[in-house]
C-alpha cells in the first residue's frame, strides 16, 4: 500500500515509516525509514529505526568517516545500495559570465541559485560541502549579494524555466540526467569541479562522475 501511494503524484506524504512485530499483540521490533534525508543517520545510531535508506549514499560514507557535517565517525554501514546514478550537477547560465566554482568565489558573483525546496534532503548539505571545498559558504553567497532560492520539486521543467527566464541564475541540484540537456538548451553551462576539489570531496566519501550530454 505504501509503495503505490508514495508513487502518486498526488499523494504528498512520500515518507514512509513502517513497524513489524510478530503476530499477535505486543511491541514493535523493527521500524524501516525509507527517507531522503541525512535525519535518517541518528535516528539509526539512537535505535529509533533499525533499517533506514538515505539519499544519495554518500552521505552515509560522510558519517562513517566523520567527514563534512559530522564531527566524528557515526556507527553506521550500508548493508544494500540501490543502483542509481543519481550526478550533482552546477548548472550557471550564460550571461552570468561565470564558467567555474573558482570564477563564482573569486569575483565574489552575486549568484541566485535554484536548490531544492525540501530544505531537509541531502542534496543541501551536499551542496554546502561544495562550497566548503572552494573555500567560501552559503553566507558568503548572501553577502555578495547572492541566494539560494528553493524551489518544490525536481529540477525540470519549471526549474529550469526560472533559469531561462532570468527568475534566477543558476541551478544546483542532483537528477542530472532529468534536467541538465534542458538547461544546456536553455542557455546554461555546467560547471567543472576541479581536480584539487575533486580529490579533497573523496577524501570526505564522495564519488566523482563524469557528465556526458546526450546527443
Amino acid at each position: 500500500m505504501t509503495s503505490e501511494l508514495v508513487a502518486q503524484r498526488e499523494w504528498k506524504d512520500e515518507q514512509a515509516r513502517i513497524t513489524l512485530r510478530p503476530q499477535g499483540p505486543g511491541d514493535c521490533n523493527i521500524t524501516i525509514f525509507g527517507s531522503d534525508s541525512a535525519d535518517s543517520i541518528p535516528e539509526v545510531v539512537s535505535g529509533a529505526v533499525q533499517l533506514a535508506t538515505v539519499n544519495p549514499g554518500a552521505v552515509l560514507a560522510l558519517a562513517a568517516n566523520g567527514k563534512g557535517p559530522f564531527k566524528e565517525k557515526v556507527p553506521v554501514w550500508a548493508i544494500s545500495a540501490i543502483g542509481n546514478y543519481d550526478q550533482l550537477a552546477l548548472g550557471v547560465h550564460d550571461r552570468t559570465g561565470i564558467t567555474s566554482m573558482e570564477d563564482l568565489r573569486d569575483k565574489k558573483y552575486p549568484l541566485k541559485i535554484s536548490v531544492r525546496g525540501q530544505n531537509d534532503h541531502t542534496i543541501h548539505l551536499v551542496i554546502k560541502e561544495v562550497f566548503r571545498t572552494y573555500g567560501f559558504s552559503g553566507d558568503d553567497l548572501w553577502s555578495w549579494g547572492g541566494d539560494l532560492v528553493c524551489r518544490d520539486g525536481l529540477p525540470a521543467p519549471h526549474r529550469v524555466q526560472s533559469v531561462a527566464d532570468g527568475e534566477v541564475d543558476a541551478l544546483f541540484d542532483e537528477a542530472a540526467n532529468q534536467w541538465v540537456n534542458k538547461g544546456i538548451e536553455a542557455g546554461m553551462r555546467i560547471l567543472p569541479i576541479s581536480e584539487t576539489a575533486l580529490q579533497k570531496l573523496e577524501g570526505d566519501g564522495f564519488r566523482r562522475g563524469m557528465l556526458q550530454q546526450r546527443l
